[in-house]
């Protein structure tokens, strides 16, 4: 019987992670965007759009000809929506494996189309919270994912591993949308 000590677990965790650093490509995850008020109008609730009128907060120019922008017009920020969307991406590293039909893997999930891959990459890297090794992934919010300038949607999230090894694997689907 094999002992794996602390020093096997480090060794093992080196070689991985310069594997992934040499052999492994970035892709970006896309989430939820992030939905703000707008700096330089009021969002009016009632009507659920900008009101037209300028935040009260928000420095304008102190010149005494200034003309405020809004004048009762669409507010130039956010469109007369009243809110501004944040874009939210996390980059990972990691690496890819085409899937083939005769693959295990892709029988014992049901994949079958063509250009379906599986991500790898640490766990540590994609966990929402950082240590909660059984909480949420930047995958399981993933809107998009692009991975080599191609278009991908997330079908299945699998987590393993041995103490301080684990692996985040993930079957990404080409998709147009």
């Amino acid at each position: 019987m094999a002992i794996i000590t602390d020093r096997h677990v480090e060794i093992y965790q080196t070689i991985v992670s310069d594997l992934r650093e040499s052999l492994g490509r970035v892709a970006t995850i896309y989430l939820q965007p992030t939905q703000t008020d707008c700096a330089w109008c009021i969002y009016d609730p009632i009507h659920k759009r900008s009101s037209g009128l300028e935040a009260s907060g928000y420095v304008w120019s102190t010149h005494p000809d200034y003309v405020s922008p809004l004048n009762d017009k669409v507010c130039p920020n956010c469109g007369g929506k009243g809110f501004t969307y944040t874009d939210n991406t996390v980059t990972v590293k990691g690496t890819k494996k085409e899937l083939n039909y005769s693959d295990e893997e892709v029988i014992n999930i049901g994949v079958f189309k063509p250009g379906t891959i599986r991500f790898a990459c640490d766990l540590d890297d994609v966990l929402v919270t950082e240590g909660d090794r059984d909480g949420e992934t930047y995958f399981d919010r993933a809107i998009l994912v692009i991975y080599e300038g191609v278009r991908y949607k997330v079908m299945n999230i699998s987590k393993s591993g041995l103490r301080d090894l684990y692996t985040c694997r993930v079957i990404l689907e080409r998709t147009n949308e």
